[in-house]
């Protein structure tokens, strides 16, 4: 699942390049995503109207439109947001068409070389190559289309009318990088909780964006066990958590993100931060750091990956 520095990746680069144009269309496909507005509603709340700000809030991309409407998307476990722009326009009933346009900028995640292979092929074999499961279709001035792409269809795709706010929004906690996330205020909100450190980082109750890729990271980084009792947590614990895990997210997020499996940006391209993970999927090989072996343990149904050297089971005042 794309998690808050994958997110933010995408809207870096779909902001210089669609802020200040107009949706001009939008074609939805048959398949239903987990959540999604009716055509008529994104139609009538989305199209002719110009995106004024694209902004993130935890793991989603907020387009705000002029008129104070807010088309939402949260990309699930598998979704994209690839931003196209060729001579071949993608449509909703899985046909092709010659818009006269010139060049694709930037690609969706196919090589040139397999794009140039594949242009030999019937029109309708080629638009199953190059779109494959893409769910809705944004036409945007300046002769772009921004594809919603979503293997699995857990993702999200909501038009929201002038102060209409998700209910999801509403119950998301602090964001990792605001100046109210301090020590005394995690100490004070893990006095509350009985759960495990890995559990509370899960929850986006507290601090939004955190997934399972980056919880392991950070805890992994602080020094903490994952199975650690967050009541158990002293100050200097909440200090090392916060700088680990701001430290982390900034820099996947130089990084271009992390691509273990499914994400790509909206050129399609990787992200590189998988390279610089400590204990995230690497059960069984040694620690970077001790030599110990990495291990790895269930918790609420997700995988856990931490040196237990390095991750003692106490607090570091213990």
């Amino acid at each position: 699942m794309p998690e808050l520095p994958e997110v933010e990746v995408i809207r870096q680069g779909l902001a210089p390049r669609l802020v200040g144009r107009r949706f001009l269309a939008v074609h939805k496909g048959e398949k239903k995503l987990r959540r999604e507005s009716s055509l008529l509603r994104l139609q009538r709340l989305v199209v002719g109207r110009r995106l004024t700000a694209l902004k993130r809030r935890g793991k989603y991309l907020l387009f705000q439109l002029e008129g104070g409407a807010t088309l939402v998307i949260h990309l699930g476990m598998t979704g994209r947001l690839l931003l196209w722009r060729a001579t071949l326009v993608p449509l909703a009933d899985g046909q092709v068409e010659d818009s006269g346009h010139k060049g694709c900028e930037p690609s969706p995640p196919f090589s040139l070389r397999a794009v140039e292979m594949a242009a030999a092929a019937d029109d309708v074999e080629l638009h199953k190559f190059l779109f494959p499961h893409v769910h809705l279709r944004f036409q945007v001035e300046g002769d772009f289309w921004l594809l919603y792409q979503d293997v699995r269809r857990f993702g999200q795709v909501l038009a929201c009318a002038p102060g209409e706010v998700p209910e999801a929004l509403g119950r998301m906690g602090r964001e990792p990088f605001s100046r109210r996330v301090k020590p005394e205020w995690l100490l004070e909100m893990g006095r509350r909780r009985k759960c495990p450190l890995k559990n509370f980082l899960l929850d986006g109750r507290t601090i939004t964006g955190i997934g399972n890729i980056y919880a392991s990271e950070i805890m992994f980084a602080a020094q903490l066990s994952p199975t650690l009792p967050v009541s158990r947590l002293t100050l200097r614990d909440w200090q090392r958590i916060i700088m680990a895990t701001r430290r982390i997210l900034r820099l996947a997020i130089r990084r271009g993100g992390t691509t273990v499996n499914d994400y790509l940006n909206c050129e399609g391209k990787a992200g590189l931060f998988q390279f610089e993970l400590m204990v995230y999927g690497r059960a069984g090989e040694p620690c970077k750091k001790c030599g110990a072996l990495i291990e790895r343990l269930v918790q609420a149904g997700r995988s856990t990956f931490y040196c237990p050297w390095c991750q003692k089971n106490q607090a570091i005042n213990d």
